[in-house]
């Protein structure tokens, strides 16, 4: 029998995805990584402790450590993607209040045909700062939803209550007809 979550949060994900490669297509990087951010910011309000009302950063944070790091490509800390995430979220930018606190480095981007190499060896020589190809990041993604639903498959009773929770997050939209 399919879980009940699979339904809506797969198919939330799926959408998402989609529309991540595409902008990625169209060099479309910006929108792209607030879509990122923002399935991870889903991801992480969904798989929060049973006790807890609401979500923050510490939500994000451990569904990375627990389901995205280490992967395979990036050298980042979850702190960090926390970070990037509130400020490419909130203003479009790469610095965040934690970036500039020192919990965090600063995470430049490079997609598509650049030559990642580049970046890395720029940011090597400029202090907190890391590189982040976008397409690894997805790709860390993919790999972290994947190891999330297992998980979810192996533990009923939290499976239910993600499936709960994604009953509340997620809506059906029915297309007008014509």
């Amino acid at each position: 029998m399919t879980p009940a979550y699979t339904t809506t949060m797969d198919k939330a994900v799926d959408q998402i995805r989609a529309r991540i490669d595409m902008m990625l297509m169209k060099e479309i990087p910006l929108p792209a990584l607030i879509l990122i951010y923002a399935t991870i910011d889903m991801l992480g309000w969904l798989n929060r402790a049973a006790t807890k009302e609401s979500s923050d950063r510490h939500d994000f944070i451990a569904w990375v450590n627990t389901f995205m790091l280490p992967a395979n490509g990036l050298s980042v800390t979850a702190e960090d993607l926390y970070a990037a995430r509130c400020a490419v979220v909130h203003s479009h930018s790469f610095e965040s209040s934690m970036s500039r606190a020192g919990k965090a480095r600063i995470v430049y981007y490079t997609y598509g045909r650049a030559d990642h190499r580049v970046l890395e060896i720029v940011t090597s020589a400029l202090p907190a700062t890391v590189a982040v190809k976008i397409e690894t990041l997805t790709a860390a993604f993919d790999v972290a939803f994947a190891k999330f639903k297992a998980a979810l498959a192996a533990d009923q009773p939290h499976a239910q209550m993600v499936s709960d929770r994604a009953a509340q997050k997620f809506y059906a939209f029915v297309p007008t007809p014509e």
